[in-house]
């Protein structure tokens, strides 16, 4: 767990460099271009535009009936305080860690212990947001749930489409 946490903080400032360099050097979508159009000539403008295309797609093609859809605000709205008090430590524990890794003289074993505790308070987060993705999918039908694994799935490809493209030497 505590390698996985440090591994995602590595990729998500990898991921930062890789977007607000080219962005504010310019480098793309050519002169005179808007920061939305800079963005989406990145791999990663690509990887976000795509990801949420495909969520508002989903919604879509879910086709959630209303008692569906009342059940589901009904379900978030019972554990939205339980969910508020699991997922407010995260926010906290990523921006410790981003204090961390952004100091002046940062260092190893304070950015360590701050990547262990964000990834203690993320778990405690999946495990509350787990159980209420259960109480959610006794809602949906077989034919729903398959459609939002084959989304998640496509996310998942355009991840590594982007860290493909990312690796890649210019």
């Amino acid at each position: 767990m505590k390698k996985r946490i440090l591994i995602t903080g590595v990729v998500g400032a990898g991921i930062l460099g890789l977007l607000v360099v080219p962005l504010l050097a310019g480098e793309t979508g050519g002169e005179g271009a808007s920061w939305k159009e800079r963005l989406a000539a990145t791999p990663l403008g690509r990887l976000i535009t795509g990801n949420f295309g495909r969520a508002i797609a989903l919604k879509d093609k879910l086709n959630l009936t209303d008692e569906q859809q009342q059940k589901i605000r009904e379900i978030v709205q019972t554990n939205k305080a339980e969910l508020a008090q699991v997922v407010q430590p995260v926010v906290e524990k990523k921006r410790a860690l981003r204090q961390a890794v952004l100091a002046e003289n940062a260092d190893e074993k304070a950015i360590r212990a701050a990547a262990d505790e964000l990834g203690k308070a993320a778990g405690d987060a999946a495990v509350a947001i787990s159980k209420v993705a259960k109480q959610v999918r006794a809602v949906l039908t077989p034919e729903q749930i398959e459609m939002i694994k084959q989304c998640r799935t496509e996310n998942d490809q355009s991840v590594d489409q982007f860290l493909q493209e990312s690796a890649a030497p210019k």
